[in-house]
């Protein structure tokens, strides 16, 4: 129990972060994160999860650049627009229902059937009989 506590009060939360925010969190004095946790995450926890009140609303402890969430995203975007022009696939905002038309201009490459003989053929195998 001793640990849980300790953990909760000097512990930071260092998930999914920027090694420029993980800067930013890590210069944050232990005390004022403690603080933090006493005076506003465990009243909001006890509101928000204990006596579900869904309009709680948490303060956060960390003003982080949105700059660097915008860098980031557009980054994303584009490894994964890579990835699916590599892969064939095309890109990833066609709706579901376009992607099943027969279009010339489409990008989109229909799918071969793996079930065919042509696509996979197995060599026949002579077995020894034991006699």
């Amino acid at each position: 129990m001793t640990a849980f506590v300790l953990i909760f009060l000097l512990v930071p939360e260092t998930k999914q972060r920027t090694l420029e925010e993980l800067d930013q969190v890590f210069n944050l004095s232990t005390i004022k994160h403690a603080n933090y946790q006493l005076t506003t995450f465990l009243p909001w926890f006890v509101k928000r999860w204990i006596l579900l009140d869904k309009k709680a609303e948490l303060e956060p402890l960390y003003k982080f650049d949105d700059k660097n969430a915008e860098k980031n995203q557009v980054q994303i975007d584009h490894v994964v627009e890579d990835l699916c022009n590599n892969a064939g696939v095309g890109h990833t905002d066609i709706p579901v229902e376009q992607m099943n038309e027969k279009d010339s201009n489409d990008t989109l490459q229909p799918q071969r059937s793996l079930s065919s003989e042509k696509d996979i053929s197995v060599p026949k195998m002579d077995v020894p009989k034991n006699g």
